[in-house]
């Protein structure tokens, strides 16, 4: 009967209560709850990796962003093939995506950059018209679990690895408005070098809508030096 049914309920609500078994309960939590995954190295993307590349991505693009702040697009995830597919038509596309990986082998992050001449599809085209001597990062994710363990710094030194392999003079990024982001870019030697401005501003509300509650967002760079040989 519905009468037992809520005393019973009470009696449990109140075994819970008492402060050896909330106590206990608390240990199982944290003795069942996964252990944050430490960052062991970057590499270029490869099939292997595709699979857990392609769930941070979904992640990272599903997360508070949305089609004029309405349509999520965590709503349509990318497939097995839809992500694979553009990576298949240009392998050498792989090569400026990096992922971070645990010590297990757990794909934990990704960047994906392309540089001046790269095939590129038109959604990325429409965002960031690339230029020569520059290495532009396009996107840059991490998992919940690995966040706050150096893998964003990890990602970006790669991408600044690969940057200097092929030549290029700065490294380039767009951050959304609001982002704390920002402040990893900033302590990696990125300074904001032009904000989206009116018109485009509503481009970005009007494909990721208002993912840290402001619209638009900057353009960020870092300048890439060299040192001049010096013959003997």
């Amino acid at each position: 009967p519905p009468a037992i049914r809520v005393l019973d309920q009470r009696r449990i609500n109140l075994w819970l209560d008492t402060p050896l078994v909330g106590q206990a309960c608390e240990e199982v939590a944290m003795a069942t709850s996964p252990a944050p995954k430490t960052m062991a190295r970057v590499e270029a993307l490869s099939p292997k990796t595709f699979e857990g590349a392609r769930a941070i991505q979904n992640d990272f693009v599903g997360a508070r962003k949305a089609m004029c702040g309405v349509c999520s697009y965590a709503w349509c995830p990318d497939s097995a093939s839809t992500y694979s597919e553009p990576y298949t038509r240009h392998p050498e596309t792989m090569a400026l995506t990096g992922v971070a990986l645990g010590e297990d082998g757990t794909v934990l992050g990704f960047v994906k950059a392309s540089d001046y001449g790269m095939h590129r599809d038109c959604f990325s085209e429409c965002f960031h018209k690339l230029k020569p001597g520059e290495l532009y990062i396009d996107m840059l994710g991490v998992s919940g679990e690995a966040r706050g363990k150096g893998a964003g710094t990890k990602m970006l030194q790669w991408a600044e690895e690969q940057a200097r392999a092929r030549g290029a003079t700065r490294l380039t990024l767009a951050v959304v408005a609001g982002n704390p982001a920002k402040r990893l870019y900033e302590r990696f030697g990125f300074v904001p070098t032009s904000t989206t401005g009116a018109c485009g501003s509503t481009v970005v509300c009007c494909v990721i809508g208002m993912p840290h509650g402001q619209c638009g967002g900057a353009n960020m760079e870092k300048p890439l030096s060299y040192e001049a040989s010096v013959a003997v």
